[in-house]
């Protein structure tokens, strides 16, 4: 039995690989496509985003990333709650995976309303880190004229920054204390 648990782990993780890679360089080649068509590239170029192809390819890399991730992760639970039940059945009958599975709902259930939203806390912190990388990119942009200009700006942009930057974490402080 560990042997088949050892060898479906092997072939998910190389499977995770292949389609990782394919999915990457089919979205890279689609948003390349988007990026190049039209007046898009020109647009970006005069626009106030830097490194915008770098940008690009990092945001496909995590995407990709994690609907690997996803998808297998989809796999393995639907292959041991199978395993399991089967396993159940052959031991204490239908009775008993009837049991089982009635706890498995109850559980579900409760667990639903105490456990927080991570979906709303991930999206929170990804928002606060796009705007506080939006405001370090234009205290980079601006650095020669703030120190020209005696740095008035620079304190609004820092007091901007340290705003922006100390509640980046506590969305995951709430969850933890």
């Amino acid at each position: 039995f560990r042997t088949s648990l050892a060898l479906l782990d092997a072939a998910l993780e190389r499977y995770k690989w292949y389609l990782n890679l394919s999915l990457r360089k089919r979205l890279t080649a689609y948003m390349m496509d988007l990026y190049f068509r039209g007046n898009t590239f020109y647009d970006m170029t005069n626009a106030q985003i830097k490194d915008v192809e770098e940008r690009v390819t990092e945001q496909v890399e995590t995407m990709c990333v994690s609907l690997t991730e996803l998808w297998t992760s989809l796999l393995r639970p639907a292959f041991d709650i199978t395993f399991n039940t089967i396993a159940i059945s052959r031991v204490v009958g239908a009775r008993g995976v009837a049991a089982v599975w009635g706890y498995m709902a109850v559980a579900g259930f409760v667990l639903r309303f105490a456990v927080p939203n991570f979906q709303a806390i991930v999206r929170e912190t990804f928002a606060r880190e796009g705007r506080f990388n939006t405001v370090h990119h234009r205290l980079v942009n601006h650095t020669e004229s703030i120190a020209f200009f005696g740095g008035s700006e620079v304190r609004v942009l820092l007091v901007h920054l340290s705003r922006l930057y100390c509640p980046i974490c506590m969305p995951e402080l709430r969850v933890l204390g």
